[in-house]
């Protein structure tokens, strides 16, 4: 039995169909029987995981730091068990934050953050970089906005580069814009793609195709994303989670094993309790049923999840619930029985969770610590 990782690349659809076509029983997981080693990349007042990029059999590994230099963004490679020396990026920075990034073609990594703009400070742009397997910058930082951006999410195109979809404009009527990233980090023509839209979300499905979802009018839309826009008519999927005054939502995130899509919402309450709420439903379905909290085995409600940031068969899901980190697995719109990964542990937001191109899974997570963050990362072995 074995994990199914669903290639993103449009040149490897031919895998995505064949991961499709697979039995449920070859598509079930390997339980984890081993946790790896914890290996701890910073000590940085940061509240999100480092962002991780697959290269070879290595990963790079990005986060924002801050000392008597100012803020900074660095970088550090990550091998099998042993870390190389951090890299400060000469990519002088305001106050960035949001940071995110895909693979690119030999290694390299294209590296997305939100910061001011130096001419209009209360407004935060989205920019880019193209950073080699060597941790040297290529290219940027490149503004791949004209506008304020509100959130951001990536998808791999047919050719190493990015698309990236976000909510500018307006702060009061957000719409959603795109653009595509090639794979040297040059942006091409942006195109507004909808009207209303904040928090998009995008993934895959077992076809190929591309959904991107996003909250509009209290409601969850959902489109399929193609060439840059959106191909057809948006379905409004179901009613959006509501949230109460002073309550916040920290991120959404979207997951698939390749029939089902799978969205997840981590929301910290005024009161200050961390939860995670989720739909789920069929891509072929034009109706989901409505958000439901996402609880444990004992009821209590889950703090953080984040589901894979590719398709999968089953779908692995980093979850905190109580002080254990674990993994749920998604199947034909259902989740596993935890597996438990790492215990006791504290998270500041969100787990993220990456694959290796052999499927081996890697969690990293910002913990806190007194006046800086640990930003750690364990490599779950099979």
């Amino acid at each position: 039995m074995r994990l199914v990782v669903l290639p993103l690349r449009i040149g490897l659809m031919a895998m995505l169909l064949a991961g499709a076509a697979c039995s449920p029983q070859e598509q079930a997981a390997d339980p984890p029987i081993a946790r790896g080693t914890t290996l701890t990349l910073a000590q940085t007042p940061q509240t999100d995981p480092p962002v991780l990029i697959p290269s070879g059999g290595r990963l790079l590994a990005f986060w924002i730091g801050s000392d008597e230099r100012g803020v900074h963004q660095d970088a550090r490679i990550v091998h099998q068990d042993a870390l190389e020396r951090v890299v400060t990026l000469p990519l002088p920075p305001i106050h960035p934050y949001a940071q995110d990034g895909l693979s690119a073609p030999d290694g390299s990594a294209l590296l997305f953050w939100l910061d001011e703009h130096p001419e209009t400070p209360e407004r935060a742009a989205l920019y880019a970089a193209w950073i080699s397997a060597n941790l040297e910058v290529e290219r940027g930082p490149v503004q791949v906005s004209d506008m304020p951006v509100y959130q951001y999410a990536l998808m791999t195109d047919a050719a190493g580069g990015a698309w990236a979809v976000w909510s500018g404009g307006a702060a009061g009527e957000p719409a959603l814009f795109a653009r595509q990233i090639d794979y040297e980090g040059r942006p091409l023509e942006a195109r507004q793609i909808f009207s209303r839209g904040a928090y998009p979300a995008l993934t895959y499905d077992a076809l190929g195709r591309r959904w991107l979802f996003w909250l509009a009018n209290g409601q969850i839309w959902r489109g399929q994303f193609e060439n840059g826009q959106l191909a057809g008519e948006p379905e409004a999927l179901t009613a959006a989670l509501q949230l109460g005054p002073g309550d916040r939502l920290t991120g959404l995130k979207a997951g698939s094993d390749g029939t089902f899509g799978y969205l997840f919402w981590n929301v910290a309450r005024a009161a200050g309790a961390a939860e995670t709420w989720m739909i789920v439903g069929s891509f072929n379905d034009p109706y989901w049923a409505q958000p439901r909290r996402l609880n444990d085995e004992a009821g209590a409600p889950v703090r953080f999840a984040a589901p894979l940031d590719q398709p999968a068969a089953p779908l692995p899901v980093a979850i905190l619930q109580g002080d254990a980190l674990v993994l749920r697995y998604g199947e034909a719109g259902l989740l596993s029985d935890p597996i438990a990964v790492l215990s006791p542990l504290d998270l500041l937001r969100a787990p993220a969770l990456r694959a290796q191109p052999d499927g081996e899974l890697v969690i990293a997570w910002a913990s806190p610590g007194g006046a800086a963050a640990s930003l750690n990362l364990l490599r779950v072995e099979r």
